[in-house]
């Protein structure tokens, strides 16, 4: 059996044997070593022994096969030797060598363990591989596995965040909805108030117009019934005082002529006072106001002491107290021709004002000042409408071509409307556009208010075209009243204010409005 040499590598199942010649057995003959070593020979036994000595290439080897010495050794030779000519070694017969069979049994058993060893290496580096994929494969579900649980997290936290956000709008709801309840019910109750208070002022005033007309009534008689007594005590004079029979019968011809004159003057006065009484109530081409003598009412003033004259009553428009406008619309154009029709009476009657008007509708019953507002297109905010009241008047002016408007509204406590007012500054020539009637204007974009002073009041203004063309003007008065006052011009705020402080029951502070 051949020693094995150190150098010895292998790789598959046809290799070239080296063998140490220095550490063979004594036995072993030169024949045998030139087979061993002879390549020629083995290729002409490759039938009996099945072995051939391949030609190796560097290209084709591996870097396990390139490192083996070996292979080195191989490729060393293949550069320094030619191999011999393939026909001249057939010439020379090989011998059979008894190192043939161990030859090829411990060259074959090498190329199996290298096999065997690169096989090892691959499976290694297959399984590390495969090892390096489950580890990949892991972290990868285990990275899925996180995002699942963030994006569960997440979802779980916008579901909170969502039925948090629905149960907070839901719980708004439900107080704006309790305060609306409960600002129903105050209104409800205030206005229920106010009707009451109204009904209290109604039954007042007629208790004290049947208390008027009763006295009118009693003093009218007691003027007829004077004047029969007169008519009679110059008929028993005259009768007295009479020469001749033709006279007293001239007397007592006369008398029932004169009875029928007092009847008639009686009829006559009656008619005029229930004429009064029914123009009085209508208001509707103003009040009649009719002069006061010094001793009786009205109209016994305007009764001439000549007998078979007409009593005429001619009806004006009051300056220094309230008169009543009938409103014939609900809608802005019935409203703005009913106030073109009162501010053409006024100019044909020669009155310049201010003329103060309560409006009422058809069937005489007052106009409340929110219903006014909203058939006449005033856009006043609730913030400045919750603090005004039903009561307000209208002035009209006739101070150039075209009539000036103004209105006095009564309101609450004005604390509220003086910051409600000063915040919609900006807005208040839009909102109250329908006072300007047909003025041709260009609205501002941000109108700045200033501030006049007026006998001590304070006037917020801003002047649309010029103070005495086109303003926006208004100022609260206080007193035992409150009034928000506006107008549209200079002079016609000034004018309101002084017939407003004229009022017999006006008590206004001298510091009003100035804080």
């Amino acid at each position: 059996m051949l020693p094995q040499n150190n150098n010895f590598s292998a790789v598959g199942r046809t290799k070239r044997a080296e063998v140490d010649i220095e550490n063979l057995p004594v036995h072993v003959m030169q024949d045998d070593l030139d087979e061993i070593n002879d390549p020629a020979s083995a290729k002409i036994k490759e039938n009996e022994i099945k072995f051939t000595q391949p030609v190796f290439r560097a290209e084709n080897l591996t870097s396990v096969q390139k490192s083996s010495p070996f292979f080195a050794a191989n490729i060393q030779q293949q550069q320094t030797e030619k191999a011999p000519a393939l026909p001249e070694a057939q010439e020379t017969a090989p011998k059979k060598s008894f190192f043939s069979f161990f030859k090829k049994t411990d060259a074959q058993g090498r190329a199996d363990a290298e096999n065997r060893s690169i096989k090892a290496a691959e499976k290694k580096k297959e399984a590390e591989m495969k090892a390096e994929s489950e580890r990949i494969r892991k972290e990868e579900e285990a990275r899925m596995a996180e995002e699942k649980r963030r994006m569960e997290e997440r979802r779980r936290i916008k579901e909170t965040q969502i039925f948090e956000e629905k149960k907070r709008r839901e719980e708004e709801r439900e107080i704006a909805e309790q305060k609306r309840i409960m600002d129903e019910k105050i209104a409800r109750e205030e206005m229920a108030a106010q009707k009451k208070e109204e009904e209290q002022r109604l039954a007042q005033e007629k208790e004290a117009e049947e208390k008027r007309q009763a006295d009118r009534e009693r003093i009218a008689e007691e003027k007829i019934a004077k004047e029969k007594e007169i008519l009679k005590e110059k008929e028993l004079e005259m009768s007295k005082n009479g020469n001749n029979g033709s006279k007293k019968d001239g007397s007592s011809k006369k008398l029932p002529s004169l009875l029928f004159f007092v009847i008639f003057l009686a009829v006559f006065f009656a008619g005029g006072y229930y004429y009064w009484l029914t123009k009085s109530s209508s208001q509707k081409e103003g009040a009649v106001v009719f002069e006061e003598s010094e001793e009786e009412s009205g109209v016994e003033g305007n009764i001439n002491e000549k007998p078979g004259q007409e009593i005429v009553l001619e009806p004006e428009f009051s300056t220094d107290r309230p008169n009543y406008m009938t409103l014939s619309g609900t809608d802005q154009d019935s409203v703005k021709s009913d106030l073109l029709k009162y501010a053409n009476l006024l100019k044909e009657g020669g009155i310049e004002g201010p003329v103060e008007f309560i409006p009422v509708d058809e069937n005489n019953e007052p106009v409340i000042f929110r219903n006014f507002a909203g058939s006449f297109n005033l856009a006043l905010p609730q913030s400045i409408m919750a603090e005004l009241t039903d009561d307000f008047s209208i002035f009209i002016q006739n101070v150039s071509e075209k009539p000036i408007l103004g209105l006095a509204i009564e309101t609450k406590p004005v604390n509220a409307l003086k910051s409600s007012l000063l915040s919609a500054e900006k807005d208040l020539i839009v909102w109250l556009s329908p006072i300007f009637m047909d003025a041709v204007y260009s609205a501002p974009s941000n109108p700045v208010f200033e501030t006049n002073i007026y006998k001590n009041t304070k006037i917020r203004y801003f002047n649309i075209i010029s103070a005495e063309v086109l303003t926006l003007d208004y100022a609260i008065l206080e007193g035992k009243t409150a009034k928000l006052i506006i107008s549209t011009t200079k002079s016609g705020i000034e004018n309101i204010i002084d017939y407003e402080k004229s009022q017999p029951d006006a008590t206004v502070d001298p510091s009003e409005s100035l804080d």
